[in-house]
């Protein structure tokens, strides 16, 4: 894309300056982690339902989500903020770190690019089914060992939040395909499972009712305290790739030299 052979281009002349290369790299790669983006509109919709203002909240959560909102109480609204939490570690925290380990600043670029072109034509509705069935493909190739890692550092980082093991890995590996997309249903899964929560069910898009499955099922109704419970879980699933995944490549490239 031109955003990738950009940052590529400008990266050639940057080399022969490695302090300006190396913060401008560090830069572009902090950009694209959507970590403290997400907390500032999650906090958004919490105060808002502590205000019991429901309209304020739907207004505030339609800024996250692709549903609609206009419809949705506050156990709807609550569970969509749980829901965009677990989805956006994996595209937003997970996949860019991911990818700034393997090939730097110029492949987070790649990522986000198409993430974003997802994000605003990959929809499945008359307008755009055409125009961004690529984008979407892309997208979920690109996401598709991101979720994965996504529901295992959740289930990890689910140890301080539920003893019982055995359980919250059953509930995510028995929900991980509970979605139309490859790659949604893995973290979103994970954290109804830590979280014993019931996610996903039957939601509006474009004014029309889309039947999907529930996630776990037969778990808790989601509640505006749960979202502070799957925001401290995502922060430290987020801390853990970042340790992870520094280890990992401090490890790769003392072996290559």
């Amino acid at each position: 894309t031109i955003a990738t052979g950009t940052v590529l281009t400008l990266n050639y002349f940057l080399k022969g300056f490695q302090v300006i290369y190396i913060i401008f790299n560090l830069y572009l790669i902090y950009s694209c982690i959507a970590l403290r983006d997400l907390k500032t509109h999650v906090d958004r919709v919490i105060s808002a339902l502590q205000e019991k203002d429901l309209p304020k909240a739907r207004k505030k959560l339609s800024a996250i989500v692709g549903r609609e909102t206009s419809r949705l109480d506050e156990e709807g609204i609550a569970r969509a903020c749980v829901e965009t939490i677990a989805e956006n570690l994996s595209d937003g925290v997970i996949a860019p770190l991911f990818y700034a380990f393997i090939g730097g600043a110029p492949l987070v670029i790649l990522y986000k690019a198409v993430n974003t072109m997802d994000s605003m034509v990959g929809y499945k509705n008359n307008r755009y089914i055409k125009f961004g069935f690529f984008p979407a493909k892309f997208d979920d190739l690109m996401n598709w060992i991101p979720a994965r890692f996504s529901m295992a550092l959740l289930l990890l980082a689910g140890t301080a939040h539920s003893k019982d093991w055995a359980t919250r890995w059953s509930v995510a590996f028995k929900n991980r395909r509970k979605h139309s997309s490859p790659n949604a249903a893995y973290p979103e899964a994970a954290m109804a499972g830590v979280l014993n929560l019931r996610l996903g069910g039957p939601n509006y898009y474009f004014g029309g009712l889309v039947n999907k499955p529930y996630i776990n099922e037969k778990g808790r109704p989601t509640t505006p305290e749960t979202i502070a419970k799957a925001w401290r879980l995502t922060f430290n699933a987020s801390l853990i790739a970042l340790v992870l995944f520094a280890a990992v490549r401090a490890f790769a490239l003392n072996m290559v030299q």
